[in-house]
């Protein structure tokens, strides 16, 4: 609080010194004006000058800019220790960011006090020592400097594609490194920008996105346009990756130059979906395909959802695609599709919500209520009261500590039941929230080896396949904020 309150008063110190400044123009910039005609509309484009960047009197003007700033910044009185202040605090302690787990081990960003530059580790288990994985500063030399813009971990822990890019340009080239020792693979893929590396159950391949080769007579530009998704097997040759996504790769899929597709694989399904960003649109076209379908521009993909349809977000289970929607629902629902029946009508799982929230707010608060009222008749005493209101297990800060330990007073079921939820788990684990979703799971287990005292005291075990059924789908649910959803934000932070 001290610090918030020096903070403040210096600030308005900053504030009304500034003001209190005697304020004197800055350099005017010439006016050059030059005249085009536009469809019989002529245009004046009074500063067409200043786009020669490197010419004498644009540089000039530049720096007599950059002069003037200076000097009316360095007259302020408070600014000095504004600046210390500010520097001092945000160089207080160590930053740690987009934690991801994956069977066990724990990926995750780290910045040290006073680095501008973030660095990937790794740690086996909460307890176990970390390691440094990839450090982009040693990479970089005083001409070039380096930076991690993103990694992806593969489901069994083994392996990490990570994009890596010079100069701050985030055309990522993507590279794979082993977990255990930190050895960089062979496998280099450039323009991996949303390089969005979906790893398949095997560990050894996935699916990513490629933007477009330029030629000498290519515009920058175009290097988004008519983007592909590949597959990645390692150890060959990324040119050869065959293309299982993209525009005129399929008959069956429609798609303009500027959409950039995904593929989004779930090891807990035999489908997968492609997904086709149009932009900066939140509402996403997906098609389906079964994963053992896949080849190259002969899979039979078929359209599941289109943009008018308002999907945006989804995950899998089994044949059945869970849909976040705003179709008919402002303030969002889920629904459920067979993707063996894509002609059927979309069932509803969870109603829209009663209550307003932001969108990322309204999904968490709608699944939080479907997993309730499904909870109440699946596994009694598995959602608490408290202060008269009921609480969502999964979504509790106090939950946020059960690591992977069953909480106490309840059974653990059996391995061939457990072996279901990591599954689950671990595709889902890609979007740095990794105690969620070990909460998540033990939420899970509850669900499927819940413990109910009978009229004698006794304690009985219900593992009927319903039961199972309905706690993988209420899981399944709880799963729905995923990488896909990141890919898409990042790309619409990018556009």
């Amino acid at each position: 609080m001290r610090h918030t309150k020096s903070i403040s008063i210096l600030g308005i110190s900053f504030l009304a010194a500034s003001a209190a400044l005697p304020q004197s123009p800055p350099p005017t910039a010439p006016v050059k004006e030059v005249v085009e005609t536009y469809f019989g509309q002529k245009v004046v484009d009074p500063y067409r000058w200043m786009e020669e960047t490197k010419s004498s009197e644009m540089v000039g003007w530049m720096k007599a800019q950059n002069d003037y700033t200076r000097a009316v910044l360095e007259k302020i009185p408070a600014r000095p220790e504004l600046a210390q202040r500010i520097k001092s605090l945000d160089n207080a302690g160590t930053s740690v960011s987009a934690v991801t787990w994956a069977q066990g081990r724990y990926f995750y960003f780290k910045t040290e006090p006073g680095s501008d530059n973030r660095k990937l580790y790794v740690r086996e288990g909460l307890e176990g020592n970390e390691r440094l994985l990839l450090d982009p500063e040693k990479l970089s030399t005083k001409e070039k400097h380096y930076s991690i813009d993103y990694f992806v971990p593969s489901l069994d822990g083994r392996y990490v594609a990570a994009g890596v890019s010079v100069g701050g340009s985030e055309n990522s080239v993507l590279e794979i490194i082993e977990a255990s020792s930190g050895r960089e693979l062979s496998d280099r893929i450039d323009r991996a920008q949303f390089g969005a590396a979906s790893w398949r159950k095997d560990g050894k391949s996935f699916f990513y996105n490629r933007l477009a080769k330029l030629t000498p007579q290519s515009a920058p530009t175009d290097r988004y346009l008519k983007s592909k998704v590949f597959l990645h097997t390692l150890g060959s040759d990324p040119d050869k990756d065959p293309a299982i996504f993209g525009f005129e790769l399929s008959k069956s899929v429609s798609m303009t130059p500027e959409d950039i597709p995904f593929v989004a694989y779930s090891p807990a399904s035999p489908w997968v979906v492609g997904v086709i960003a149009h932009g900066v649109q939140n509402e996403r076209t997906l098609y389906a395909a079964r994963i053992d379908a896949v080849r190259g521009a002969a899979t039979p993909w078929r359209k599941v959802a289109d943009v008018d349809d308002a999907v945006t977000n989804l995950d899998l289970r089994g044949y059945t695609a869970y849909f976040v929607t705003h179709k008919n629902a402002p303030r969002f629902q889920v629904v459920t599709l067979d993707l063996s029946h894509p002609e059927k009508k979309p069932a509803v799982l969870v109603p829209v919500s009663q209550v307003g929230h932001e969108p990322r707010r309204c999904e968490r608060r709608a699944l939080c209520s479907g997993l309730r009222r499904r909870t109440r008749a699946a596994a009694p005493g598995s959602v608490r009261r408290r202060k008269g209101r009921e609480r969502c297990p999964s979504l509790r800060r106090r939950d946020l500590g059960a690591r992977n330990r069953s909480p106490a007073g309840w059974s653990t079921p059996p391995d061939d039941l457990l072996d279901k939820v990591p599954a689950l788990v671990r595709v889902r684990s890609q979007n740095g929230e990794s105690r969620r979703h070990e909460a998540r799971a033990a939420v899970a287990r509850r669900l499927l080896g819940n413990r109910v005292r009978g009229s004698q005291g006794k304690e009985r075990r219900r593992h009927d396949g319903a039961a199972l059924h309905r706690a993988q789908e209420r899981h399944c649910i709880g799963r729905l904020t995923s990488d896909l959803a990141r890919g898409i934000r990042r790309l619409r932070d990018h556009a």
